[in-house]
């Protein structure tokens, strides 16, 4: 059974969206990569492929219906490679500055 464009384009738009988040969390771990010692490090990447993956999983349940479709996970790296290279090079090293002023 086909999905409409109209639900593809929704599905497309939610993608992105959270490729722009899985971006913005991404470099909050790159920043704890730089400011940590390795065990962090370590946890940072555990958690942040935990996440991506529990994020993947839900959308394609939800808003895919059950579907996790290539567009669908396309959509999501734009969204991600879109946020990294307009956003990325301001967010890390405020992230940086945050995470300093916490230690």
């Amino acid at each position: 059974m086909e999905n409409p464009i109209q639900l593809q384009l929704i599905q497309a738009s939610v993608f992105f969206s959270a490729g722009i988040a899985v971006g913005l969390v991404y470099d909050m771990c790159r920043a704890v990569r730089r400011c940590s010692g390795a065990l962090v490090r370590k946890m940072a990447d555990v958690l942040f492929v935990c996440a991506a993956s529990a994020l993947l999983y839900v959308l394609g349940m939800g808003w895919g219906e059950g579907q996790l479709r290539i567009f669908m996970v396309a959509c999501l790296c734009l969204g991600m490679m879109g946020y990294s290279t307009l956003c990325s090079g301001v967010t890390v090293p405020v992230f940086c500055k945050g995470i300093k002023a916490i230690q």
